[in-house]
């Protein structure tokens, strides 16, 4: 099942292309949660494990905010035509009670009557309108603004406060006082790497261990500050529980897809500045030979062949594929996210 030194570089730009086609396939396939970290299928609309959304949908706020403003243009229709009506009706009752009472005789009391209803109609609009349905809906709007407009800006204005709440616990022990803390930083939507880990390890100690968790304070700990010590605890945390790889299991993919896999082994062969085959495979007096995995990384790696390196990363199945002679092989991949070496090339 091994790959040979010089098969790499007999297989034509096709093979390549497939290659890299189907390893950047399985490298999106998966998601992680905004609100918790749980690692999701890139087609989940909701996590699997805190049920929020993974993204916002963006239709639906459509479909609603043109539904509000469809309502709100029919109330302001109705109100405006009771509004019309119901300052002409007093005014023509006005006019005609008043011709009326000039025209005397029989029409004189109905006029008089028409005259005062007329001037009560008025009245009754002028006090009620201040305080009208239209008016009333506006000033709730504005307060309901008003209020989410300050909670939000409490909440920010106070996130600070609670890191340090959440510090403070975490310093004197008391996990399950810090998790509640950090959670409220994390659901404000805080992409801060240290946090994270604090969060991870605080939920360890009261609700037991979730790797997803320390997964992504890593990744965010990788980009922000890999000097931090937290960085360090994060990796040390990953490898220690990470498979170690069996390559009977691997190649015959007995490992579900998205196991944590770390191996050890000497870089084979560099065919492009993310992709690396290292060879797992020990011997006493030849060292590491055969046993070829496939690692696939997301940005470029420092590493020359004959390098012994230490990588971890998920497993995603095998890679079959036929040389320009015919020949078929196939490899265990692995979708790398960690390496350090070990030992230099001589």
């Amino acid at each position: 099942n091994g790959l040979k030194a010089h098969e790499w570089d007999e297989i034509g730009k096709e093979e390549r292309s497939a290659l890299q086609s189907s390893l950047e396939k399985e490298s999106s396939i998966m998601q992680y949660c905004p609100h918790c970290g749980k690692e999701n299928a890139e087609v989940q609309k909701f996590c699997s494990s805190c049920g929020k959304p993974l993204t916002e949908n963006i239709e639906t706020k459509k479909s609603l905010k043109s539904s509000e403003k469809t309502e709100q243009k029919a109330t302001g229709k109705i109100w405006a035509s009771a509004i019309i009506w119901a300052i002409i009706l007093p005014i023509v009752g006005v006019i005609i009670g008043i011709v009326n009472l000039a025209k005397g005789g029989q029409r004189k009391t109905p006029g008089l009557i028409g005259l005062l209803l007329s001037i009560f109609f008025i009245i009754i609009y002028v006090m009620i309108i201040p305080t009208g349905g239209s008016s009333r809906s506006n000033y709730t709007t504005r307060d309901n603004s008003s209020s989410i407009s300050t909670e939000k800006k409490s909440v920010t204005e106070n996130i600070e406060e609670i890191i340090k709440k959440g510090d403070e616990a975490y310093d004197r022990d008391d996990y399950a006082a810090a998790l509640s803390e950090y959670q409220k930083v994390i659901d404000s939507g805080s992409n801060d790497g240290v946090i994270w880990y604090k969060y991870a390890y605080c939920n360890t100690q009261v609700n037991g261990f979730e790797i997803n968790l320390y997964e992504t304070s890593y990744n965010l700990l990788k980009k922000q500050n890999p000097e931090h010590t937290y960085y360090d605890y994060a990796v040390n945390t990953l490898l220690k529980n990470s498979t170690e790889m069996d390559y009977r299991k691997a190649m015959f993919e007995e490992y579900e897809k998205g196991t944590r896999i770390k191996i050890i082994g000497e870089v084979f062969q560099i065919p492009e500045e993310d992709v690396l085959f290292v060879d797992t495979k020990k011997d006493e007096w030849l060292g590491y030979i055969d046993d070829k995995v496939l690692l696939v990384f997301k940005d470029t790696v420092k590493v020359l062949e004959g390098d012994i390196i230490e990588a971890m990363g998920k497993y995603i199945g095998t890679y079959r594929y036929e040389t320009i002679f015919g020949a078929e092989n196939e490899v265990p991949q692995i979708e790398a996210d960690y390496y350090t070496i070990i030992e230099r090339a001589e």
